[in-house]
C-alpha cells in the first residue's frame, strides 16, 4: 500500500487529493485497502513509472493520489499548477487514470508549495510527517475525561458531544478504549515510537486501563517497572505466571519473569535462587524471588542473609534492592502448605492437573505408599498400603513442560484466581522499593 506519509520531506511542490472511483464497481461495493490495492495495482505501476520519469514521487492511500517533487516547476505532463485551486492535470496523468477505468474528481485537486502547510489524508508532510496539533489535544482531552469521569461516562460524553461521524444507527459505537488506543498508536506510527508525546500518552493509557481492570502495578512508574526481574526456581514457572497474568488481567506481562540460573556447584533451583538474592547488587535493578512452599524452598528462603528483613509475608533487602516471597497460601490449600507440598502446579485444581493433551500427555504423578505398623501379641508386623490418589499424597515426576505450554493456556480463568495473591505480593514489594527509591532518606 502506498502511504501518504512516505512523501519526501524536501518536496517543494505537492499535488494532492486526486480522488477517483472505479466505474465498474457497483454502489456499496466493499472498499477495503486490500481490494483497492488489487483494483489499482496496474494503475499504481503506471503512475509510479510516470512519476520517476519526470523526477517526482508518487503515493496513494485508498482514492487519494499524491505527486510531489523538488523541482521549481511542476512537470506539465503531470499537471500545470497556477495556484492552490487552479490546477490542470497533464495529458499523460489523465490518460493513465481514465484508461484504468477511473474518473477524476476535479473538486478535490489541490496544489501546495513548500512554504504552505501541505496536508495529505490528515497528515502534514512539509518537513516530516506529522499530525495536527488539534489531533494531539484530542488525545489528551480523551485521556483526561477517562481519568476524571470514568470510562463509561467519558464514552457517553464523547459520542453525545464530539463524535460527528456518520454511522449506521443500528450499529454499536466502537469501544472508547479502542478509539483512544488507536489514536495513540497512529501518533506513534507517524511521529515514531520514541516520540515523547507518544510515550506520555501510552503510559497514561496503560495506567487508566490497569486501574479500571484492577490490575497490579497501576501505581508503579514505567521507570520502576522496567527494572523489575522476577526469578523462579524452575524453568516452567515463568510460563505459568505469564499465562496467569494474561488470563487474569487480559494484558501481557510488562516486567521480566525468568527462571534463575543454576550455577555449577548448586544442586537445586531453590538454592540457586537464594544465592542470586544474596549476591544481587542494587545497581542491577530490582530482583524478586518466588520460592515454592516445599521442603527445599522453605529451607532456601530461611537461608537468606540476615540483612533481608521480614515484612508482610516477604523478606526484603533495601541495600540490595531485592526481595523474596514464598508462594502465598490460598484458601483451600492450607493442608498442602502444612505438608510442605505447595508449588505452582498445586495452585490449580486437581481436575486441571489431571487434564491431558490429545496424545495423552500431561503431569505424571507418583504416589508414595504409607507403611502401616501392626502389633499382634508380642510380635511386630509391617503392612504396606497405598494411600488415596490426592494432591496431598502426590509428587510430580514428569510432564511439567507439557502442562505449562499446552494445558495451562487452555484452562478457564477461574483456575488462576490463586495467582492474584502472588501478583499482589510482587506489587506490594515493588511499591515499597519505588517509594524508598523516591525518598531515600525517609
Amino acid at each position: 500500500m502506498h502511504k501518504p506519509y512516505n512523501l519526501p520531506a524536501e518536496a517543494a511542490t505537492t499535488l494532492a487529493k486526486i480522488c477517483c472511483f472505479n466505474n465498474s464497481l457497483p454502489q456499496g461495493a466493499p472498499t477495503s485497502p486490500i481490494i483497492s490495492n488489487m483494483i489499482c495495482a496496474q494503475m499504481d505501476s503506471q503512475l509510479q513509472d510516470l512519476a520517476w520519469k519526470h523526477r517526482c514521487f508518487y503515493t496513494r492511500y485508498a482514492d487519494d493520489i499524491t505527486f510531489s517533487t523538488t523541482l521549481h516547476k511542476f512537470p506539465a505532463e503531470i499537471a500545470n499548477v497556477n495556484s492552490v485551486l487552479s490546477v490542470e492535470l497533464g495529458q499523460e496523468l489523465t490518460n493513465i487514470i481514465q484508461q484504468n477505468g477511473f474518473e477524476i474528481n476535479c473538486d478535490k485537486i489541490r496544489a501546495f508549495a513548500y512554504f504552505q502547510r501541505q496536508e495529505v489524508t490528515g497528515l502534514t508532510v512539509n518537513r516530516f510527517p506529522n499530525v495536527r496539533r488539534k489531533y494531539v489535544m484530542q488525545i489528551r482531552s480523551m485521556l483526561h475525561a477517562w481519568d476524571k469521569k470514568g470510562l463509561q461516562a467519558a464514552e457517553t460524553q464523547h459520542y453525545d458531544l464530539y463524535d460527528n461521524k456518520h454511522r449506521n444507527p443500528k450499529s454499536a459505537h466502537p469501544s472508547y478504549k479502542k478509539v483512544v488506543k488507536g489514536r495513540i498508536d497512529f501518533l506513534g506510527q507517524v511521529r515514531g515510537r520514541n516520540n515523547s508525546k507518544y510515550l506520555e500518552f501510552k503510559r497514561e493509557y496503560l495506567r487508566l486501563s490497569r486501574r479500571d481492570r484492577n490490575v497490579p502495578f497501576r501505581n508503579i512508574s514505567a521507570k520502576t517497572e522496567g527494572k523489575i526481574v522476577i526469578y523462579t526456581e524452575g524453568p516452567t514457572d515463568p510460563l505459568i505466571l505469564k499465562i496467569a497474568w494474561k488470563k487474569l488481567y487480559e494484558d501481557d506481562v510488562s516486567f521480566i519473569i525468568a527462571p534463575v540460573e543454576i550455577k555449577p556447584g548448586i544442586a537445586t533451583g531453590a538454592k540457586a535462587l537464594a544465592d542470586e538474592l544474596n549476591t544481587h547488587r542494587k545497581q542491577h535493578g530490582i530482583v524478586i524471588g518466588i520460592f515454592d512452599r516445599d521442603t527445599e524452598g522453605i529451607a532456601a528462603y530461611k537461608s537468606l542473609h540476615s540483612e533481608f528483613e521480614e515484612k508482610d509475608g516477604y523478606r526484603i533487602s533495601i541495600d540490595r534492592n531485592s526481595a523474596a516471597v514464598m508462594l502465598p497460601i490460598p484458601v483451600g490449600k492450607e493442608k498442602l502448605a502444612q505438608l510442605e507440598k505447595l508449588w505452582i502446579e498445586n495452585y490449580f485444581s486437581e481436575t486441571a492437573q489431571n487434564v491431558k493433551t490429545i496424545d495423552g500427555k500431561g503431569l505424571i504423578f507418583e504416589y508414595k505408599p504409607v507403611v502401616v505398623t501392626k502389633r499382634i501379641e508380642n510380635k511386630i508386623f509391617e503392612e504396606t498400603k497405598t494411600v488415596e490418589r490426592t494432591l496431598e499424597t502426590a509428587v510430580i515426576r514428569d510432564g511439567k513442560r507439557v502442562f505449562a505450554e499446552q494445558i495451562v493456556p487452555t484452562l478457564p480463568v477461574d483456575e488462576f484466581k490463586c495467582f492474584e495473591l502472588v501478583f499482589e505480593k510482587i506489587n506490594a514489594i515493588a511499591e515499597l522499593l519505588q517509594e524508598l527509591d523516591q525518598n531515600p532518606l525517609s
